[in-house]
């Protein structure tokens, strides 16, 4: 697996070289390879201290539900929710999720060996509660994998791109253990 470059990038077409892939690249230029109006969904979670400038202190991950902030730690992280045309809810579901007390261990996997993955039965829900079967979800920092995990069992598509190769491998391995 090796990331892409820009010169890749122009060889890739849309829907074949996309759907249902972790693209191993930059999201800046992969996601202008996405067809306007394609995208049902984004859920993501982007490097901690992103801005325009780069990233700043992604090593201070959330360990254990905590987070520096502005304000200092916190407890809580937030979660916002992108959908397009006149979004409303498919299923009523919470809005505060308790985290597992090892954030780095699946139950049905064990441990993933990423920073800050994601659990996947918190996608799961934020998935649930947004999409209908086969609408398609990009996630431009798809990092250990668990949007494209928690897409492909509830039957949606998905497009994730990733700029660091080894968790692209990591998300793609993830991906393969589904029956």
């Amino acid at each position: 697996m090796k990331i892409i470059t820009k010169e890749d990038v122009k060889n890739y077409k849309y829907p074949y070289d996309f759907v249902n892939k972790i693209i191993c690249g930059n999201c800046l230029d992969l996601i202008k390879l996405i067809p306007d109006g394609e995208i049902d969904c984004i859920i993501t979670d982007p490097p901690y201290g992103l801005n325009k400038n780069g990233i700043k202190n992604d090593a201070d991950y959330c360990p254990e539900g905590g987070v520096r902030s502005p304000i200092g730690r916190t407890k809580y992280m937030s979660c916002f929710l992108f959908r397009k045309g006149n979004p409303r809810l498919i299923q009523r579901k919470t809005d505060i999720y308790k985290d597992t007390p090892g954030k780095m261990v699946e139950p049905d996997e064990g441990f993933i060996n990423h920073p800050t993955p994601k659990p996947k039965h918190f996608i799961k829900q934020i998935i649930e509660m947004t999409t209908l079967e086969r609408d398609l979800i990009l996630d431009p920092f798809i990092g250990s994998g668990s949007t494209a995990v928690a897409s492909k069992q509830l039957n949606r598509k998905f497009i994730g791109f990733e700029i660091q190769e080894k968790y692209c491998r990591l998300a793609n391995e993830r991906l393969a253990r589904i029956k």
